[in-house]
Parts: structure tokens; C-alpha cells; sequence
């Protein structure tokens, strides 16, 4: 028979034979190994021992647990205001040897670690593109080449794409979608984020696929092309930008593009997209002109 006594401390009190009135030498060959089974954690112990008794042994370590632990919440020691202790107890005979294992001297608790597998989901998307497997719908770019897609994947990322296949379109009955407005490469690229996220070398085809990701309404790739092309604003493109900015209510380009240009006026004012910009968007030239005037209004009243 095996007695455990492993406080709370304020509560403990030394076992010893009631005849003899003498605290026993403990037998240290034998071991009991107690621990906490709470909401969250556990407090492990070894508990030296082994003091014989009239009816067995008896294991006693003071500092097992405290009352203050036990009240506090954030130690979770308690489930559902209860204590529950758990223990095993070890006894070695003179045939066996002491084996110094973690098993029977556990000097702190053990946190067992699980290898995560990491997230897989871009990757098997990506390999699910290259590979066309199960595809049941074709989408065409405007130099012919041909790109095999999954009709629900594209409906869960565009609205449009959903309402194209869900309707009696041609698209539906023909499973082919041409995009006769991009490139084999923009059609890469949009089908590169709708399947996994992201577009490889963003900034070369953010104009384009900005564009794109308006009329299939991808909202987050319209913020991603938005950032990119803010990002790479040049003399050469910030008239162009500007304009795209302004058709599809880009605020954020629509500002960086317009400071850009009155930045460095004089250089994109020689630029074609400069020209193109007066021919098809005038209120846009007439804007920058009157910034300037405001701004010149200022320095000389200054």
C-alpha cells in the first residue's frame, strides 16, 4: 500500500510512526512521480519518500503545490474548482539498478512539441494551375494561348467570374472565356493570384492587371496593383498612371501620381502619355494647371 501526501504546504505535516514518536530515514530506492492535472498546465514532482508505515509507504514533499497557487486563476491548476493529482510510484528491489532517466527524476515539467506540417495550400493551388488536372474550363488571352482553370476556383475569387458561369452565357455552355484585352502574360499573372495569393514581379504587370482586377472585380489585387504601381511612379508612366487612377477611382494612385507630375512637371509634360492625357482626360491637365496657379497664388503673396 502506497500513501501519498503532497500538501497543499500550510496543510502538511511530517508522517511518522505514532509509537516511536521518530520521524523514519526515508527509503530513497523508492519513488513517486506526482503531477497536476489542471485546465491548462501541470506541475510535475518527484516526491522523495518512502516511509514505511504500518500500512505502507508514505511519499511527502511540502512544496508540492500552495494555496496561493491553487487560487490562482492564471496557474490553472484547478478544472472546475477541482484538484485532481496524479501520480506513479516506482520501487526498486537490490537486483535492480538505478537508471537516471527523465522518467524517475523529472526536475522540471516536459512540454511536448509537435512537428506542424507547414501551410501547404499556395503550393498545391499553384501545382493544381500547372498541372490542369480536373480542369473543365479554358481561359484564352488575346495572342491565342490557351490556359486550363477551374471554373469553381475562379468563382470563389471573382464575382464575376461566378456570374459568367452560373448564368446561360456563351462562356458557360462553350467553356472557354477569351480575355481578349490581356496578354498571355497578364492572364498568367491573374490567374497566378487567383489561385494562389500572390503575382510573381508584380510591378511589370500591376498596370495591366489593375485593369484586370476592375472588371473581375478582385479586390485585394486591385489594392496589391494599386500599391505596386504608387511604388513605381516614373516621368515616364505618371500620366498614364494618373488617368487609370482617375477612371477606376484609385484614390491613392490618383494623389501619388498627381504630386509626382507636379514634382517634376517640366519632364512629364514632354511625355507622349502627357499628350495622350490632354486628348482623352483635359479636366486631368486642368487640374495640375490649376495646382500650379494655386500654388503660385501662395509664393507670391507670401
Amino acid at each position: 500500500m502506497v500513501k501519498l501526501s503532497v500538501g497543499p504546504a500550510n496543510e502538511w505535516r511530517p508522517s511518522y510512526d505514532g509509537s516511536a514518536q521518530i520521524i523514519p530515514v526515508p527509503e530513497t530506492r523508492n519513488i513517486c512521480i506526482a503531477w497536476i492535472s489542471g485546465g491548462q498546465k501541470e506541475r510535475l514532482c518527484k516526491l522523495e519518500g518512502g516511509y514505511i508505515q504500518q500500512f505502507g509507504y508514505v511519499f511527502s514533499n511540502p512544496k508540492f503545490v500552495l494555496y496561493e497557487d491553487l487560487l490562482d486563476r492564471g496557474k490553472h491548476l484547478l478544472c472546475h474548482d477541482r484538484l485532481l493529482i496524479e501520480c506513479e510510484a516506482h520501487a526498486f528491489i537490490n537486483e535492480v539498478s538505478y537508471v537516471n532517466s527523465w522518467l524517475f527524476d523529472p526536475s522540471t515539467p516536459t512540454a511536448v512539441h509537435h512537428d506542424v506540417p507547414e501551410h501547404s495550400l499556395t503550393s498545391d493551388h499553384k501545382q493544381l494551375l500547372a498541372s490542369g488536372e480536373n480542369s473543365d474550363i479554358v481561359l484564352v488571352a488575346s495572342d491565342g494561348r490557351e490556359f486550363r482553370a477551374h471554373a469553381a476556383i475562379l468563382s470563389s475569387r471573382s464575382t464575376v467570374f461566378a456570374a459568367m458561369f452560373k448564368h446561360n452565357m456563351k462562356e458557360k455552355h462553350e467553356k472557354r472565356v477569351k480575355i481578349e484585352d490581356l496578354s498571355s502574360e497578364h492572364v498568367e499573372g491573374l490567374l497566378n493570384f487567383i489561385y494562389t495569393d500572390t503575382v510573381p514581379e508584380i510591378t511589370s504587370v500591376a498596370p495591366d492587371l489593375f485593369v484586370a482586377a476592375h472588371k473581375y472585380n478582385i479586390s485585394k489585387l486591385i489594392v496589391l496593383c494599386e500599391e505596386a504601381m504608387v511604388s513605381d511612379l516614373k516621368v515616364e508612366n505618371a500620366a498614364e498612371f494618373l488617368m487609370s487612377a482617375d477612371l477606376h477611382g484609385a484614390g491613392q494612385l490618383r494623389m501619388a501620381a498627381k504630386r509626382f507630375t507636379i514634382t517634376h512637371f517640366k519632364e512629364v509634360k514632354a511625355t507622349d502619355r502627357w499628350k495622350k492625357m490632354v486628348e482623352h482626360s483635359p479636366h486631368l491637365a486642368d487640374e495640375i494647371m490649376d495646382e500650379f496657379a494655386e500654388l503660385m497664388a501662395k509664393l507670391t503673396s507670401a
